[in-house]
């Protein structure tokens, strides 16, 4: 997933991604593509809300993994 020039997911030439950039600042990034499709998971990465969703298909097995987060250190 490259976004605004910089990968932020998965490994290049593979994938695509949405991204949503505030001032130079990702906020938002989505690959809808499983690994069937591209060679790596779908992701959506919600930076503002502090989550990350991976999922993925493997016939009709579905797996997901919610991740929360940490909140970024304050800036001085």
């Amino acid at each position: 997933m490259v976004c605004d020039g910089r990968t932020v997911y998965g490994a290049l030439p593979t994938g695509y991604a949405h991204c949503d950039v505030d001032r130079s600042r990702v906020t938002r990034a989505f690959d809808p593509d499983p690994t069937g499709v591209d060679g790596d998971a779908a992701i959506t990465a919600d930076i503002d809300s502090h989550r990350v969703l991976i999922e993925d298909r493997s016939g009709s097995a579905i797996s997901r993994t919610l991740l929360t987060l940490d909140q970024p250190p304050a800036t001085r």
